[in-house]
Formats: C-alpha cells, sequence, structure tokens
C-alpha cells in the first residue's frame, strides 16, 4: 500500500509539473500574441497595402500578356512574404527583432513591385512591336 501511494504521488507530482508546463507555454502565447501590438500598429495597414498593389500589379501582368509561368513565381514570392509574417508574428522573438524582420520584408516587397513594375513596361513595350 505505501508503495502504491509512493507511486501516485510521484504520478501526481509529474502531472503537477506538466499542467505547470503547459500553463506557461499558454502563458507566454498570451505574452507573445499581445506583443505583436506593434505589428498591428504600425506594419499591419503598410504591408496589407503592398500586398494588394503588388497583387494587382500580377493581374495587370495577365491582362498584358505575362508567361503563366512567370504568373505564377510573383504569386509564390507574396505567398512566401506572407507566410514569412505569419511565422515572425508567431515565433517567440523580442520586439526589436520583429520589427527589423517586418522592416527587412517591407523593403523586399517594396523591391518586388518595382520589379514588377518593370516588367509590365518591357510586357507593354513588346505588345506595341508585335
Amino acid at each position: 500500500a505505501a508503495a502504491f501511494v509512493s507511486s501516485n504521488e510521484e504520478k501526481a507530482a509529474q502531472q503537477d509539473e506538466d499542467a505547470q508546463q503547459v500553463g506557461r507555454q499558454e502563458l507566454m502565447s498570451f505574452v507573445n500574441h499581445t506583443a505583436n501590438a506593434h505589428y498591428h500598429l504600425i506594419f499591419r495597414q503598410k504591408l496589407g497595402k503592398l500586398s494588394e498593389e503588388i497583387n494587382e500589379l500580377i493581374e495587370e501582368g495577365q491582362s498584358v500578356g505575362m508567361e503563366d509561368e512567370v504568373i505564377v513565381r510573383l504569386r509564390q514570392e507574396v505567398e512566401r512574404h506572407e507566410d514569412e509574417i505569419a511565422i515572425i508574428k508567431e515565433g517567440y522573438l523580442n520586439e526589436g527583432i520583429k520589427s527589423e524582420e517586418f522592416i527587412r520584408i517591407e523593403r523586399e516587397m517594396k523591391d518586388l513591385k518595382g520589379f514588377i513594375r518593370e516588367l509590365l513596361y518591357f510586357y507593354r513595350l513588346r505588345n506595341n512591336y508585335k
């Protein structure tokens, strides 16, 4: 009986430790979610607008005869940025690092937007001389 009681006490202690670990993980998740306030205040609108503008340029590319392979690759690049944003938001990084990463993504998206504009120029030029 004493061995049984001792075994139950050990199992109860392990369950208590496991429950505390889950509680700490949930707390960290909550803190991380609320810590993303800077994303919502600063970056969400900027990155969302850039994503919209890029998608509009891609649609314009389709209308001027951009090849399907090019369209697919450009859309993959937009999805990569969106996935990266989600990973950073969910990651356990301090706010400074998250901000730096969001700034980097914003810069990459602006570069992509400029690249698509150049492509559109060349596709329109090509269409003028067909």
